[in-house]
Order: structure tokens, then sequence, then C-alpha cells
């Protein structure tokens, strides 16, 4: 019996299609994670593992083809009492916006060189992981361009109906284009692209609604067309013509 994510490769490569756009030096990053509020048993929250890393795709398929490298028999993952992670406990999150493959170069190279010459001068072995390193960088290398990051999003952690229109009014009030929403197991996420909103508004951007938070900072998104914490994740199609007055 094996662990499984994909229940909709459709929405898998709509996703990459929307999200994992050709900007050249562009890479993202995917992994799986295990949430305690879904019965994990572990220390913290959340727990972020098995991270892989993608350019740019080469056919609509492949994000869901690296989804299915996660799908090995059960009893592969573990927790921290070291017994089997419940299918239901995990889920496949996917990087927003872009990491700069070159700058994640260099950063990885200064980091190996400083502990070189730290290991140098203390005589001692050098410390340096090649693989933590290279995941901590990826993760922090989001591209500075001024046209970049692409995306912030709004995230709703309920799904009580006056919330969400409440969001939904203070979506129109502004006249915020949404670039697509998705549900999820605990609520929504409503995915705006910043090229669309101009630099002075988006200063100005604030949002104060109960369970309902504007993410401008990158964070992760549970990839539509997977399974989280038993829930279908799926796209919200009509949240987001909805927002945009369709």
């Amino acid at each position: 019996m094996s662990y499984y994510f994909i229940h909709d490769r459709s929405q898998i490569a709509r996703f990459q299609q929307l999200v994992y756009i050709d900007i050249g030096i562009g890479i993202q990053q995917i992994c799986l994670s295990a949430r305690k509020k879904y019965g994990a048993s572990i220390h913290t929250s959340a727990y972020h593992f098995n991270h892989l890393i993608l350019g740019q795709p080469h056919d609509g398929d492949e994000l869901a083809r690296y989804i299915q490298r996660y799908e090995v028999t059960i009893g592969a993952y573990l927790d921290d009492n070291k017994q089997n992670l419940p299918n239901e406990c995990l889920s496949v999150y996917s990087t927003l916006n872009p990491r700069d493959s070159c700058q994640v170069i260099e950063n990885m190279y200064d980091s190996y060189f400083k502990e070189l010459k730290e290991s140098s001068k203390s005589r001692l072995p050098i410390k340096f992981n090649l693989k933590n390193t290279l995941k901590s960088e990826i993760s922090k290398c989001v591209l500075k361009d001024k046209e970049l990051p692409f995306y912030l999003q709004v995230d709703i952690d309920t799904k009580d109906v006056d919330t969400v229109n409440q969001v939904i009014d203070w979506c129109q009030q502004r006249k915020m284009v949404v670039y697509f929403s998705t549900e999820t197991r605990g609520g929504y996420h409503i995915i705006f692209d910043r090229r669309l909103i101009p630099n002075n508004q988006q200063s100005r951007l604030k949002l104060q609604i109960d369970k309902v938070e504007l993410l401008t900072a990158e964070q992760l998104l549970t990839v539509p067309g997977t399974m989280q914490g038993g829930f279908p994740v799926v796209f919200a199609d009509w949240l987001t013509d909805r927002c945009n007055n369709v």
C-alpha cells in the first residue's frame, strides 16, 4: 500500500501553467508537509521535508510527475516516535514566486567558503551540509527585481460565508484583480498578480477581518489537484469570479 496525493492531474497542470512561468533563471520548490492539526505526531505545528527543485517545466505534466515521486510505500515517512505518518496528515506544498537560481548558487558557495575558512582557522572538520544549505538558500532567494515577487495572497482560515463575503467586498471595493483562488481543507487562498497592482496601492493595502490575513511575504501554497488532510484541494473559480465581479 502506498501514499497517495494526486486526485486531479489536470488541476496540477493548470497550477503549473499559472505559477511556473518561464523567466530563464527561475526555479521553484515543492515539499511534503506533515501537520499536527491533521493528526501528525510531531513536535512542531508543521514539518516540511523531502524538498524537490524544479526548473522551467518541459511539458504540462511535469509537476504532477514530481509529486508522484512522493507516492511511495506506506512506512517511508515517520513521525517523531518513528511511527508511520498517516496519509491524512500529509500534503504537498509549492512555492509561488520563483527563486533566482544564480543567486542561490552564489549564496551557497559563499556559505561553503565561509565554513571552509572557519575550519581552516580552527583545525576542526568542516560542518558544511550541502543539502540543508541548498534548501535554505532556495527558501530565501526570492527574486528581487522591482517587478517581483509576482504574487501576494489572502489566506482565509475559515469557510464561514459571512467572512468570505467580507473578503469579496474588500476585493471589489479596491478593484483588486484576482489571478486565481483555491479551496483547501480549512478555507480559501486568493492569489493576486502584483504586476496588476500599482506600487502605491500595494503599500497602502490593509485587511482587518477575523481569520483572514493578507500575506505580502512569500508563503507556500497547497497544490490544487492534490490531497490535504483527506480533502481534495481545488481551484475555487466561483470565488475568483465573484471577487472580480464577473
